[in-house]
């Protein structure tokens, strides 16, 4: 497991003043990133959040009121 942390740790992503966010379809420019294990896409961190939070929300039961 130790292995495959560092692996994956190691792995180097070169972003260009062109490089777009696979989410939003903006460029990255200065902001923070996220970069999935796949090693290619490539998200504003922001972006990779929110879709955290809709997976989250999509796998919630909905509550109505009685």
């Amino acid at each position: 497991v130790k292995e495959e942390l560092y692996m994956n740790r190691k792995r180097m992503v070169t972003i260009s003043s062109e490089s777009m966010c696979s989410l939003c379809n903006k460029r990255i420019g200065t902001s923070v990133f996220a970069v999935y294990p796949n090693g290619t896409t490539l998200v504003h961190f922001v972006c990779f959040r929110d879709s955290q939070n809709m997976k989250a929300l999509r796998g919630s039961p909905v509550v109505r009121g009685a």
